[in-house]
């Protein structure tokens, strides 16, 4: 089946960047979806993800933009930093502008894979056009995801010391409940699983003012917070042999929603790891995406 492609440019920041245009097939404009750099991966991603992945949506009626960052692949600018928020969200940003002006796309989401989900929850925390968002192996660093923390007044939410001392305090509630032994031990869980939780609650109490106090983390966890907050869709999708600790995601999951209208979603690709690898577990991480959007899809532009 022949695919439609064309090379772009947009301007950003100074910058002259570089993406591959996916028009959907049918030649509509209504949907638009913008891929963001998996970290120090080019348009293509890993393993040629995004462009399977693309060319997937344009043949199902969704248009697609593949973006390279400042200094990613063939777009102009420099790489100044490595880590997982190293990619401005503005550059983001002024690919909405290209694909709303220049593309006539009406309605705007956004898919990231690990740097790049954490890229793109920051640009739906402040750009109102933007829809939805996509999140594959989200890096939340091991810091407990219920944003914010209903009953602490810290806009750090659990991430605070206090947040870490309340946890605490519910964990030994209840562990004197066997029939939270019970329910905890019949959804899979093992003593491992327990000691890594421990752990990573104990660590929060001593790492997570440092990583607060750089701005990096202060925009991240103030971002997913505000997003949460939106009740915008959002869909968290993991790999389950990926090597975070997505079993405190997912426990945690359903108090994270509940204040949401239930609008986020959460899915585990069963033996797929951080760039889902196999072509087994790829298909799968499609599928359920796929399956995701068509939701929006049959939304009307006032719902």
């Amino acid at each position: 089946m022949p695919f439609s492609e064309e090379p772009i440019h947009f301007e950003s920041k100074g910058n002259r960047l570089f993406g591959i245009f996916h028009p959907a097939s049918d030649g509509n404009h209504e949907f638009g979806i913008i891929f963001a750099n998996a970290g120090m991966q080019n348009r293509v991603g890993p393993h040629r993800l995004y462009v399977t992945f693309s060319r997937i949506l344009s043949q199902m009626g969704y248009s697609v933009l593949r973006i390279d960052f400042p200094g990613i692949g063939e777009s102009e600018g420099t790489v100044t930093e490595t880590h997982f928020d190293a990619h401005n969200p503005d550059d983001t940003v002024s690919a909405i502008n290209f694909l709303k002006d220049i593309k006539n796309i009406n309605r705007i989401a956004l898919f990231g894979l690990c740097a790049g989900a954490r890229n793109v929850i920051k640009v739906g925390s402040i750009d109102q056009r933007v829809e939805r968002v996509i999140l594959w192996s989200l890096p939340i660093v091991s810091i407990n995801p219920n944003f914010p923390a209903p009953s602490i007044q810290d806009p750090r939410g659990w991430m605070s010391k206090t947040g870490a001392i309340l946890t605490i305090k519910n964990r030994l509630r209840r562990s004197i409940s066997i029939g939270e032994w019970k329910r905890y031990f019949s959804n899979g869980g093992d003593l491992n699983k327990i000691f890594l939780n421990i752990k990573n609650i104990f660590w929060n109490l001593i790492s997570n003012e440092e990583k607060w106090s750089k701005k990096r983390h202060h925009t991240f966890f103030t971002a997913i917070s505000s997003y949460i907050r939106s009740g915008k869709p959002a869909l968290f999708l993991y790999g389950d042999k990926d090597n975070i600790l997505i079993q405190e995601f997912k426990e945690k999951f359903n108090e994270f929603s509940s204040n949401i209208n239930h609008s986020c979603d959460y899915v585990i690709i069963r033996n797929g790891n951080h760039t889902f690898t196999s072509m087994d577990t790829q298909k799968e991480a499609i599928s359920e995406t796929i399956a995701w959007l068509s939701r929006w899809s049959k939304l009307k532009r006032d719902d």
